[in-house]
């Protein structure tokens, strides 16, 4: 399965304000298998997002808990081609 450190694109999920959203990549942060809420899980994962352009960029990296990340930094055979889950 996933481990921490991998990125994943997953085909469908569910936003805090509970809309559908489709095709996004994700980065692995725990691989420990639990529950949430009565739903069983076997990695937590949080949502990967592109910049738009330098301004945007330099707003979101701002925050030292967001991180960038190249295509060299992706060590993959389908970049963000092929969902998971």
């Amino acid at each position: 399965m996933c481990k921490v450190g991998d990125v994943i694109v997953i085909d469908k999920y569910i936003s805090d304000d509970g809309t559908v959203l489709s095709r996004h990549s994700f980065v692995v942060i725990d691989d420990n298998a639990d529950e949430i809420k009565g739903l069983k899980y076997d990695f937590v994962a949080n949502v990967m997002s592109s910049f738009k352009d330098e301004k945007h960029k330099h707003r979101k990296l701002k925050y030292k808990e967001n991180v960038g990340v190249t295509s060299d930094d992706i060590i993959s055979d389908n970049k963000n081609i092929e969902a998971i889950v």
